[in-house]
C-alpha cells in the first residue's frame, strides 16, 4: 500500500504563480533576445545595444562557377528570411540567369542624396547589403517601371539609420 504525502505537493495557487512567473520570464527573453537575434525585430532597442540584431543580418552566399554557366543550368542563391521589410522569402531561389556580384562605393555630402537603379524583370529577386559611415542616413528602397513617373512601390524606408 502506497501513501501520498499531499503536504509535499505545491498548492494550486503556488502552481498558478509559478506558471505566471515562467511565462513572464519567457516573454521578456523572447522580446529582448530571440526576436532581435533571429528576426531583426527589436521593439525595446536592447537587442541593438547588446549586439543581437547583428545576428539576424543577411549572410548571402552565392554558388558560382569559374566559367560562365550554360544557358540551361540553374544557379542557387540563399536569401535572408525575413527580409528587412518583414516579408518572408524562400530560403533557396533558383534562377536561369547568371548571378551578378557588383560593388559600389559612394560618398555623399550632408543633405545630399543619390538614387541607385537596377534593371530587373518581373519576378526577379534583388539581394543586397549596404553600410553607411559618418552618421545616420535616411533611405527609401523602392521599385518602379521604366518611365513610370511617380508610380512606384515602396519596399523599405528608414530614417536616421546608422
Amino acid at each position: 500500500m502506497s501513501t501520498t504525502h499531499h503536504h509535499l505537493l505545491p498548492s494550486t495557487p503556488q502552481l498558478i504563480k509559478a506558471s505566471v512567473i515562467a511565462m513572464s520570464v519567457a516573454s521578456v527573453i523572447l522580446v529582448t533576445a530571440v526576436l532581435p537575434a533571429e528576426y531583426g525585430i527589436d521593439p525595446t532597442g536592447l537587442g541593438k545595444s547588446m549586439g543581437l540584431t547583428a545576428l539576424s543580418m543577411p549572410n548571402t552566399q552565392e554558388t558560382t562557377n569559374s566559367k560562365a554557366p550554360a544557358a540551361n543550368s540553374l544557379q542557387t542563391l540563399t536569401t535572408p528570411s525575413p527580409a528587412p521589410n518583414g516579408k518572408y522569402f524562400p530560403a533557396v531561389l533558383k534562377t536561369q540567369m547568371p548571378l551578378r556580384n557588383d560593388e559600389l562605393s559612394l560618398t555623399l555630402q550632408p543633405n545630399e542624396g543619390a538614387e541607385i537603379k537596377a534593371q530587373m524583370r518581373q519576378g526577379d529577386q534583388f539581394v543586397f547589403s549596404w553600410t553607411a559611415q559618418g552618421g545616420p542616413v535616411n533611405f527609401d528602397m523602392h521599385g518602379e517601371p521604366p518611365n513610370a513617373g511617380d508610380d512606384f512601390t515602396s519596399y523599405w524606408k528608414g530614417k536616421q539609420q546608422e
